[in-house]
């Protein structure tokens, strides 16, 4: 039996077609848009100026137990409103194991001179209050604050997104350098921004450089 040529070549067209359509779910990583407001807890007053993290994480499969990642994130900062918005976003793969993603939450943390995170009052709106406790327990905070991030530090998540909050913790920190815990801290949070900017191995060397010791710290 002979086949036509043009019923050949519109099948073979076909099977590329649905080949491609069945790939390119696998070749980017989504995210939907969301918005949400920051008030403070008891005025329910607006919060401007508030940096909001948004850690995307999800569960990747392994021949164990699996594993939960993060593996992209972003920062945005509230309006006079009180209010954040994350645009929808897409990436390339850049690397294999994001070919296996089950996406499980979106993580949400915010960042305010001298506050805390007090609650989530509603689906997208948290109140911040004033932190009490004085200024070694804001340091400590701080430190943990900055621990919380460094699961979203990673270039294919986007960790460049992070530096101006490491710059908001410096700055903070900085302002009570009074304290003796303040300059451990402030040095700890430069070394996360040099590691960023420079890469671990470049951001280190200078880490050490600045402080003499070894590591970001804790």
């Amino acid at each position: 039996m002979k086949l036509d040529r043009k019923l050949c070549m519109g099948f073979m067209r076909a099977l590329l077609t649905i080949s491609i359509g069945i790939s390119l779910p696998g070749c980017s990583l989504t995210g939907e848009a969301f918005s949400g407001y920051v008030l403070e807890q008891g005025t329910e007053s607006p919060i401007e100026g508030a940096i909001v993290v948004a850690g995307w994480k999800g569960h990747v499969a392994t021949w164990a137990h699996g594993r939960t990642v993060c593996y992209h994130v972003e920062t945005a900062v509230t309006d006079s409103n009180g209010r954040f918005h994350f645009p929808a976003w897409r990436k390339d793969i850049s690397e294999k194991w994001q070919k296996n993603v089950r996406f499980e939450r979106v993580s949400v943390d915010i960042y305010f001179p001298a506050y805390e995170l007090s609650s989530r009052l509603s689906e997208g709106v948290y109140s911040l209050e004033p932190f009490v406790g004085g200024q070694k327990k804001r340091i400590e905070y701080l430190k943990e604050f900055e621990i919380s991030l460094r699961g979203c530090r990673s270039r294919s998540a986007g960790e460049s997104s992070l530096i101006p909050v490491y710059r908001a913790l410096y700055n903070e920190v900085k302002g009570l350098d009074k304290v003796d815990e303040a300059e451990s801290a402030a040095n700890a949070f430069l070394a996360g921004i040099d590691v960023i900017e420079l890469g671990y191995d470049e951001g280190l060397r200078r880490a050490v450089e600045r402080t003499g010791r070894n590591g970001e710290g804790r």
